[in-house]
């Protein structure tokens, strides 16, 4: 029963974090092309500080997106190493809790990065609009 609420709280989770994802790609969509018309309309001296600001945009993107994967890559690995805990585990109560726990763990970690990824990305686009 605990586990079937999980995997409700994760799928709702997951539809949700989809549901805030389509806002903040049409907000980098219309700022970059305000930006684009912004730095053709400006003079010399502004076209570099905004290309400096777009610069720092997006590095923080790429470094978001990076650690991300590192989060994606960490989840698989604990995935894998409690099914296979799970299944060598011979029926043996106290490694078949280990490996569930390091399942359950790891799902409830993975809900809490993308929670936080979603509210950054959120409060990040509705602060730049």
């Amino acid at each position: 029963m605990k586990l079937k609420k999980i995997l409700f709280l994760l799928l709702f989770g997951l539809l949700f974090v989809g549901s805030l994802a389509v806002s903040p790609v049409r907000a980098a969509n219309s700022t970059m092309n305000g930006l684009n018309a912004t730095l053709d309309a400006t003079g010399d001296e502004n076209k570099e500080l905004l290309k400096k600001s777009d610069d720092i945009e997006n590095s923080a993107a790429k470094v978001i997106a990076t650690i991300l994967s590192f989060v994606g890559v960490a989840f698989l690995i604990l995935m894998i190493y409690g099914g296979v805990l799970w299944m060598i585990s011979q029926g043996e109560p106290a490694q078949v809790k280990k490996a569930k726990d390091i399942i359950i763990n790891g799902i409830i970690g993975l809900v809490i990065v993308v929670f936080a990824y979603a509210i950054t990305s959120y409060l990040g686009s509705t602060l730049t609009s």
